[in-house]
């Protein structure tokens, strides 16, 4: 049964006072201070997750608030680097949406719901991960949000197009994809027949289900580090799809390759699959897996550290990464 909430709140000297009664350990009182005025207590307890000892706030033996601060600052390079990819292949995907299917059905073409998948079942019936794309794209309502988008938008070319042209608040396919969110892209991805989604997906050698869903998982990976959240120690909400084995490279997504989809480590594959394809700069992706395994190589001391993010003992030599 519910209770109601009664815990009080704590100086930084509370929380310290709490922090060493559960057996961490404190060196540096003044920087132990910083650091918790900075990251807060109930940012700080997700960190200690990784260092429990099988209990609830029940730590390995001298754990220090050194190696937890580690922790932290693991994760937000972590986060940046991921950041940093992500753009790059949303860029991408948004131009290459609207690049082809512009060229199959024009300009508004995506005002269509002919050119979509129809069946949409009750809202209490859909899949709460979108996990099959024809069951779930609600065409009226994400062209509703859409048009939504484009008339409280201040942008400079929304408001140009807004006094110019008779059809506002459409837009323009390479117009909407500059307005809508990447969640919105990856719905409309996903709502794509298949023969459309095969002309994008090929962009990236890619199966166009696989595209559908991985669309989708990084959508919910750049809010995530959008909103700073644990992604080193975390468990995925929305997992990436694994191509088969028959297919190229197939073998190499699965054990003892990649111990698991439904960590981290899937995400950053999946990232540097497609950030290889982005004709952006053919030496990006290098520098960028570069700098990522760098950062691996130097995990932070917690127990099981290389499974919290779901690496293989040999990760580095995985041919999707080492190639």
């Amino acid at each position: 049964m519910p209770k109601r909430f009664t815990k009080a709140w704590k100086s930084y000297s509370d929380q310290l006072s709490l922090i060493t009664s559960r057996g961490i350990v404190v060196n540096d009182t003044d920087s132990a201070t910083r650091f918790l005025s900075h990251v807060g207590y109930y940012r700080f307890t997700g960190y200690c997750l990784a260092f429990e000892n099988g209990s609830r706030n029940v730590y390995v033996p001298n754990t220090t608030i050194e190696q937890i601060e580690y922790a932290y600052d693991f994760d937000r390079k972590l986060r940046d680097l991921l950041n940093e990819g992500l753009e790059v292949v949303e860029v991408d995907l948004r131009t290459s949406v609207a690049y082809y299917f512009g060229e199959k059905h024009g300009c508004f073409g995506h005002t269509k719901e002919s050119n979509f998948f129809k069946y949409i079942p009750p809202k209490h019936q859909r899949p709460s991960t979108r996990a099959s794309t024809k069951f779930v794209f609600d065409h009226a309502e994400w062209l509703e949000k859409l048009r939504d988008s484009a008339s409280r938008s201040k942008e400079r070319f929304i408001k140009h197009f807004r006094d110019t042209y008779l059809e506002f608040p459409d837009l323009p396919i390479w117009v909407a994809t500059e307005v809508m969110s990447f969640g919105w892209l990856s719905q409309m991805v996903e709502g794509m027949r298949d023969q459309d989604r095969g002309k994008i997906s090929a962009r990236y050698g890619i199966d166009p289900h696989i595209l559908a869903n991985w669309t989708h998982h990084l959508s919910v990976i750049r809010n995530a580090c959008a909103h700073h959240a644990r992604v080193w120690d975390k468990t995925l909400s929305v997992l990436p799809s694994l191509p088969r084995l028959d297919q190229p490279y197939g073998k190499y997504w699965r054990p003892p390759h990649l111990l698991q989809n439904d960590r981290i480590s899937a995400a950053i594959l999946v990232v540097y699959q497609m950030l290889k394809k982005c004709q952006l700069d053919s030496d990006f992706a290098f520098d960028w897996k570069t700098r990522v395994s760098n950062l691996l190589k130097n995990l932070p001391n917690s127990p099981r550290a290389s499974n919290r993010l779901g690496l293989s003992q040999e990760w580095d030599s995985n041919p999707l990464w080492s190639e």
